[in-house]
């Protein structure tokens, strides 16, 4: 059982990186993530950075506020 997250005020990096990508299965069910904030200099630039051969379902964002040099995505910055 989840529930939606305000991340108001918080400054996360994202979830896994080109060497290290996501590879699992993330369900939201279908709760919403707010205000999410993430601002790095490197490229693949998400909430989750990168991922493979994962699945990300039912999850939206609101608010989302994602800077970085490259390959920038609110959900995904590289797949």
């Amino acid at each position: 059982m989840g529930r939606s997250l305000d991340l108001n005020g918080i400054e996360i990096d994202g979830i896994g990186s080109v060497s290290a990508p996501f590879t699992g299965v993330f369900d939201g069910q279908n709760h919403v993530i707010s205000n999410v904030k993430i601002s790095r200099s490197d490229d693949c630039t998400g909430f989750f950075n990168a991922i493979k051969g994962a699945t990300v379902k039912n999850l939206k964002l609101k608010g989302a506020n994602i800077s970085g040099t490259s390959r920038v995505g609110g959900l995904v910055g590289y797949a």
